[in-house]
């Protein structure tokens, strides 16, 4: 019997564990969607790191807590964010995951479709499931009147936006 009930143990912790990251992830997206982005650092390993495409990318829980501060003072900015099929791997304090995510978003008076993934690396940290690493692959990110069936899908790329931009002055 002791067998069984040790298998049986560790089965249990796989699935707390399990659940406490898909917490985790839901949290990073509850704080973004309810305006809560001061909050957001309180999720990540203090090295953790916020890679968000052409986004940026910030190294350690400062500069994640930093970036979210400026969000969260931008009077022109709103993000709503819906992830799908979070998968979940943990073992030993590390763990691995990954899903897919839709978002809408606000900026400079202009609506936004964005589309992509989430790529994440988890660690334990004082027995709390945290952030080690966040990795955003941006599909696309379009104005909503155009949607993603054209040619230029980066719309909120900077380096697409400042093209966009001086084509329309022209």
């Amino acid at each position: 019997m002791g067998d069984r009930d040790t298998s049986l143990a560790a089965r249990l912790q796989k699935l707390e564990d399990i659940e406490a990251v898909r917490t985790l992830r839901m949290m990073y997206h509850h704080y973004l969607n309810g305006g809560e982005f001061g909050r957001v650092h309180e999720l990540f390993s203090p090295d953790g790191v916020v890679d968000l495409d052409y986004f940026g990318r910030y190294d350690g829980v400062a500069a994640i807590r930093e970036v979210y501060d400026l969000l969260a003072r931008r009077p022109d900015f709103m993000i709503k964010q819906f992830i799908t099929a979070h998968t979940v791997d943990v073992g030993d304090g590390h763990g691995t995951g990954q899903c897919h995510l839709l978002a809408t978003q606000a900026r400079r008076g202009t609506s936004y479709l964005v589309a992509g993934s989430y790529v994440d690396e988890y660690v334990t940290v004082d027995g709390r499931w945290v952030f080690q690493r966040m990795t955003l692959h941006v599909y696309f990110s379009v104005p909503s009147g155009v949607g993603w069936a054209g040619r230029d899908l980066h719309y909120l790329n900077p380096v697409v936006a400042e093209l966009m931009s001086s084509l329309d002055q022209r």
